[in-house]
């Protein structure tokens, strides 16, 4: 990897993804609800920890354990710690939900920042819907060989491509 793709800083979906596959490396159950299923238990030094009511987390949840923003509120906690507007992460809550996305969103300012994190949301509630044992397994894995990041359970769109030109290659030569 180049000196400038290690300095590039990461996306919010980088930061989502990475937070869900440490939480369950632990063991904590991810799920798709809106409910974080985490809770700020100190306002001095804040310190996030999970409810002790939630059976699960969400994505953004485990976002709020992994990074341990200083806001002690979870909307401004979630901007600081993803990087972006109040209005991505409430798009992405929906999205990541299933629900539509709240009406009072859809309006400008709001609408472009809250579709951008409902169409990401969409995305991880596909990769936590495919099959994946959110208990252990790691949402994505990346290949060694090309960089590029890929379900986990599935083959790297790069390599099984080059695999399918080479089958062609090979059928055309005989």
């Amino acid at each position: 990897m180049s000196a400038a793709a290690q300095e590039r800083p990461r996306t919010p979906i980088q930061i989502i993804t990475d937070a869900v596959n440490a939480v369950l490396r632990i063991g904590v159950r991810v799920s798709t609800d809106r409910s974080p299923g985490v809770i700020c238990t100190s306002t001095f030094d804040p310190t996030w920890e999970r409810d002790p009511r939630a059976r699960r987390v969400s994505p953004l949840g485990a976002v709020l354990l992994i990074e341990q923003p200083k806001e002690v509120e979870i909307d401004p906690a979630l901007a600081e710690a993803l990087g972006v507007s109040v209005m991505w992460h409430l798009g992405f809550e929906f999205g990541c939900a299933g629900e539509p996305l709240d009406p009072r969103l859809n309006k400008p300012p709001a609408a472009r920042l809250a579709g951008q994190g409902f169409m990401a949301g969409v995305e991880m509630r596909a990769l936590l819907q495919r099959g994946v044992d959110r208990r252990r397994a790691p949402l994505t894995s990346r290949c060694e060989k090309h960089g590029v990041w890929h379900p986990a359970k599935e083959q790297c769109p790069v390599c099984e491509e080059e695999e399918i030109q080479e089958l062609e290659q090979s059928t055309d030569g005989e």
